[in-house]
């Protein structure tokens, strides 16, 4: 059900009801919910895209909070074996880097800074190394420069698209056999535009699915700016 729920946020998105589709991401995460890992860190992740889930790399683990008194989850991703935690990091990573100008409206969160707890906090070896955990660290050093790290990730997505138009009656019925959306790259994106305002002809893209996203994701950050 939370996939079905993704794919109608992301329906919301693509034809232009942003409001409509960060409604349904951020009403997703239920700390209380009985999910598989894979289910909680894609409905953090959603929830974090949208304003209403703060989510901070803990060690080896995620401390995943909801905003509105719902409650927070302690995650550890030491539990899983090495090839889990290989995919549960690249899921974390982004959730938790689109939380970056939320974190402190999360009372029960220590806010002893976002990128203090990637350098120093976070010991699990997939998370420093992961292609999600070098484009935090490129964030940091080099703003302009965090794209060529993810260009194998836009090209992807590219091809990923690509392949659901070559269906033109699906593509035409909105009718996809798989996520239109690659939300942990959509959670990259909005967590680069909400940790700093970057002129619009800087967005990367290859083609127009990245271009879909970059503005999207400039739009979910401007909202969120909005409303502060």
């Amino acid at each position: 059900m939370p996939y079905k729920r993704g794919d109608a946020a992301a329906l919301a998105f693509a034809t232009g009801r942003i409001s409509a589709g960060l409604a349904i991401a951020g009403a997703l995460f239920e700390p209380q919910a009985r999910l598989t890992m894979m289910l909680r860190i894609f409905t953090a992740t959603l929830g974090a895209i949208a304003g209403t889930v703060a989510v901070q790399m803990r060690g080896e683990g995620l401390v995943i909070a909801a905003y509105e008194g719902q409650g927070h989850l302690l995650v550890s991703l030491g539990q899983h074996t090495l090839v889990e935690r290989r995919r549960l990091a690249d899921l974390a990573i982004p959730a938790a880097y689109a939380s970056l100008q939320l974190r402190t409206k999360i009372g029960r969160l220590p806010d002893d800074g976002f990128t203090q707890a990637f350098r120093f906090g976070v010991r699990d070896p997939f998370t420093r190394y992961s292609l999600f955990g070098q484009a935090v660290q490129g964030a940091e050093q080099a703003p302009n420069l965090v794209p060529i790290v993810l260009i194998g990730r836009f090209l992807e997505y590219e091809t990923y698209i690509g392949m659901l138009q070559s269906s033109q009656k699906s593509w035409a019925r909105l009718e996809f056999r798989g996520p239109l959306i690659d939300w942990p790259l959509l959670a990259m994106l909005v967590g680069l535009h909400r940790a700093q305002e970057m002129p619009e002809d800087s967005d990367f893209a290859l083609g127009p699915g990245t271009r879909f996203l970059q503005s999207l994701a400039r739009e979910i950050a401007g909202a969120a700016r909005a409303e502060a």
